[in-house]
């Protein structure tokens, strides 16, 4: 009878995993097609000048965005899986997220309008930057790490969608000259905040949790708890978004343009492989917690196939790196094609980057070793890119995000075979005991 009930549960996580696998999928591709449509139409329309400003602008706001964030999409994701059965605590988790990404929300858009009208690099368009920082609000009421760690991630897809749908059809019907690039920000910012006010509403709705703000001392909690996980994706900021800064600083708003239009290509094939990662990720969290061994050769599993996939698929690109950004970028872009060709190592560095730390480190709880890979990356990395953005300009940033990549994969693998050895030696141990 035991054994039964045992299959049947271990079914039904089989099918969760099945079902957020697909919706992240859908989810992904969605977001894999959506720029590959809008960011030629954006360039032949608006130009490339004004195209690498709303980009400049995109990444100065992103720092806000993983401020907010603060590592929730990590580490609320795996409290919630852990105690997926326990409704109490689930919505004191939720609560207390939400309330700190609301006094972040606060924070972020005082210190961005400090920042945007007392600089000036910034303040000669500064609603660009402001309207830009609405996808920050309806991101921060899209609690993915809630569905995820719920394993209902189909939910947040629907309202994804949708939301991302209605607008990218406005600019599209909009933005028809060069003056009107100051909607994109508010359509894109639009998207993301009716996305995350169905989001926010369906919780209270399926999950019966009510939003109640919590008090200042639990705030401050969160803020401790999850400190390494938001300085680790702080530093990882400090490396790809810093350096577009100091490209767009030093070289202007068209080389911002050529670097990130193939950037955001390179993301959008890399990015394949999240829904496999994130919907992976709440199941290990429970395979490890319950059975470390288990759940590393697994991780293991992982690794290999998807290794020999990423490298596979970055060959046939490489092959056909010209073909890909004349086709989506046009020939305006053509500066773009060698930056795509440097970093088309990025998707598998990335792919190494996110096993070897999020899914092997952090559930092993070594969120210090974790964290100290990216601040050494981030501190080396500002002189990298200040040297070869100076010498090569956009060549040379992204000379320094590939070299930046690697070292932060060689950083987590050496303290996750000091795990692995470590667990070996416990296993030595208690078989000799017995």
């Amino acid at each position: 009878m035991l054994d039964k009930y045992r299959s049947l549960i271990n079914s039904r996580a089989k099918i969760k995993l099945v079902r957020n696998l697909f919706s992240l999928s859908v989810l992904q591709a969605y977001d894999l097609l959506l720029p590959l449509l809008l960011i030629p139409y954006l360039i032949s329309t608006l130009g490339v000048d004004k195209f690498g400003l709303l980009s400049f602008a995109t990444v100065l706001v992103a720092y806000f965005q993983i401020a907010v964030d603060y590592g929730f999409n990590t580490t609320a994701t795996r409290d919630i899986s852990i105690n997926i059965d326990n409704p109490e605590k689930i919505e004191e988790i939720y609560n207390n997220v939400m309330s700190t990404k609301i006094a972040l929300l606060l924070v972020c858009f005082l210190v961005l309008s400090a920042v945007v009208f007392g600089f000036h690099q910034f303040s000669s368009h500064p609603f660009i930057y402001l309207f830009t920082y609405g996808v920050v609000i309806g991101q921060s009421f899209v609690p993915i790490w809630f569905f995820q760690g719920m394993q209902e991630v189909r939910y947040v897809t629907y309202s994804n969608i949708i939301g991302k749908s209605v607008f990218a059809l406005a600019i599209f019907i909009f933005v028809k000259h060069e003056q009107d690039y100051f909607l994109v920000p508010i359509f894109t910012s639009l998207g993301f905040i009716v996305s995350g006010t169905f989001a926010f509403l369906y919780i209270r709705s399926k999950f019966l949790i009510k939003f109640k703000f919590q008090s200042f001392k639990s705030i401050k909690e969160q803020l401790i708890y999850g400190k390494y996980m938001f300085l680790s994706e702080l530093k990882t900021a400090l490396i790809t978004n810093t350096n577009v800064l100091v490209l767009g600083i030093m070289s202007g708003n068209q080389a911002v343009a050529y670097f990130v239009g193939a950037d955001k290509i390179i993301r959008a094939f890399g990015n394949i492989q999240a829904p496999v990662l994130n919907a992976f990720f709440p199941f290990i969290s429970k395979k490890i917690n319950s059975h470390k061994g288990n759940g590393l050769r697994l991780i293991n599993k992982i690794i290999k196939i998807g290794s020999i996939i990423i490298i596979l698929f970055s060959a046939i690109i490489f092959y056909y790196a010209e073909f890909i950004i004349t086709l989506i970028l046009k020939s305006d872009m053509y500066n773009s094609i060698i930056v795509f060709k440097i970093l088309l190592l990025i998707p598998l560095a990335s792919f190494l980057d996110v096993i070897l730390g999020k899914h092997i480190l952090l559930n092993l709880n070594k969120g210090k070793q974790y964290f100290r890979v990216f601040l050494v990356a981030a501190i080396i990395n500002f002189p990298i890119v200040l040297g070869l953005t100076y010498y090569f300009s956009f060549i040379g940033t992204a000379i320094a995000q590939m070299l930046i990549q690697i070292f932060i994969v060689f950083g987590m693998l050496y303290y996750v075979r000091r795990e692995y050895h470590i667990l070996k030696e416990e296993s030595i141990l208690v078989a000799n005991n017995k």
